[in-house]
């Protein structure tokens, strides 16, 4: 009949400070993963807003010049 092996208290201590480890290095790849996840989704954000306001920029310099356009023409329109 086989007989079943118990272990003794230093190898418990030694499985409870592998399973204490495991679990830390678990915990800090999560750290790690959500941390970069928030990076890159604010890295995302401010690329949408620059995006944004260049194309606001473009939006206003485009009026300005269609107006500096109008302008000429009523310049050169009135002198006739």
């Amino acid at each position: 009949m086989a007989s079943i092996r118990v272990p003794n208290d230093d190898e418990m201590k030694l499985m409870e400070n592998a399973g204490k480890a495991s679990q830390e290095r678990r915990e800090e790849a999560e750290k790690e993963r959500i941390k970069k996840e928030r990076i890159e989704t604010e890295r995302i954000e401010k690329e949408h807003i620059a995006k944004e306001r260049q194309a606001a920029l473009d939006k206003l310099s485009g009026k300005v010049k269609e107006k500096r356009h109008v302008n000429s023409w009523l310049s050169t329109n009135s002198a006739l």
